[in-house]
């Protein structure tokens, strides 16, 4: 449904075709009946009403999804969908809300994650060498040489590799390069770069997480898209713990981390005896399993996006 705010036109932009009445759509080619030459403020006001659309439906999703784990996606996937928020968007809604408050909370001063780095730093500094994994080589330097090598040219690196009896491959030099540029930076704008590609990685392990479940509860039968449907809100509540979790950590409080982290473990197993209806002892033999092979999917997928990160950290 079109934002209200959207001019209605007289004829279509697109085909000249002229409207009796006011139309969302022309009905001879099809184009949304609007002017887009409107002021910021309205453009803005349309980008965030079709993303977050927040009414009535949204806090309804927003509380049935916190308080009855399995409710939202047993009811969805029985047809039941015109009573909430579509999947996908408040999945955006609730991952927007985590990486726009992290850069915030991990950037405070004194706080878990500058801990981190200052000590990164003083272990740094009291280390007269320190060793680059290259893949299938490793390079040992110097402190004083981090610096320098950071800038080197392509044929600097040739040169650099050929000296040490290494071979210049295409990844090698571009992960030495990266490598030291990062351990120079301290890691703080590649932190930021980190959680950006993560977010995109989350969005593509959520149908790796219903194949998973699609495999365990294959007998059941059911569609592909109804595993879908339950790895996207069990997704978008674990993006809402974790930012329960920044706000703890904000405040140091790391044991109540370990309860959120705990709380979605239990999410996880109650909405499977929901969903799938099935007894308590089996759901948590096949917690174990979904877990110690999503925990594998999900480690292979940061290593890739780590070692992409560090590639094409800029």
């Amino acid at each position: 449904m079109p934002p209200k705010n959207r001019v209605k036109q007289a004829s279509c932009l697109n085909c000249s075709k002229a409207f009796s009445e006011p139309v969302n759509f022309c009905p001879d080619c099809g184009q949304e009946n609007h002017e887009f030459r409107q002021p910021l403020r309205s453009i803005l006001g349309d980008v965030f009403e079709n993303l977050l659309n927040i009414d009535s439906r949204f806090f309804k999703t927003l509380s049935t999804l916190i308080l009855a784990p399995g409710k939202i996606t047993k009811e969805y996937n029985a047809g039941l969908r015109n009573s909430y928020a579509p999947p996908i968007r408040f999945y955006l809604f609730a991952s927007l809300i985590y990486f726009l408050l992290y850069p915030m909370v991990s950037g405070s001063g004194g706080h878990s994650n500058e801990k981190i780095i200052d000590s990164f730093e003083e272990t740094l500094s009291d280390t007269d060498s320190i060793t680059l994994n290259l893949g299938l080589q490793s390079i040992k330097l110097r402190s004083d040489e981090l610096i320098g090598v950071s800038e080197f040219s392509d044929a600097q690196v040739d040169s650099f590799f050929v000296a040490r009896g290494l071979e210049p491959t295409y990844f090698s030099k571009k992960l030495f390069h990266q490598s030291a540029r990062l351990i120079n930076s301290n890691g703080r704008s590649m932190k930021q770069q980190l959680m950006r590609n993560i977010s995109i990685g989350m969005f593509f392990l959520m149908p790796v997480f219903a194949g998973i479940m699609a495999l365990f509860y294959r007998r059941q039968k059911r569609y592909f898209v109804e595993h879908l449907i339950y790895s996207i809100h069990l997704h978008t509540l674990a993006f809402l713990w974790m930012t329960f979790l920044l706000i703890f950590m904000y405040f140091d409080f790391l044991s109540y981390g370990l309860l959120v982290f705990a709380g979605i473990l239990a999410y996880l197993i109650i909405s499977q005896m929901k969903v799938y209806g099935t007894p308590f002892k089996k759901v948590l033999l096949k917690t174990i399993g979904i877990l110690a092979v999503y925990v594998i999917c999900g480690a292979i997928a940061l290593t890739v996006i780590s070692i992409l990160s560090v590639i094409f950290y800029n």
